[in-house]
């Protein structure tokens, strides 16, 4: 359980970076987590 914490919240991070790199100022957080499960389904 906690090792799948761990990766969600280094997926989260990892996500905010990126968006911060493509300077996406308007960010809609169900859509970060939505993009998440998505590649967690893969």
């Amino acid at each position: 359980m906690k090792t799948i914490l761990l990766f969600l919240s280094y997926c989260i991070d990892f996500q905010a970076r990126n968006f911060e790199r493509q300077q996406l100022v308007q960010l809609d957080p169900k859509e970060i987590k939505t993009q998440i499960l998505e590649r967690l389904k893969l």
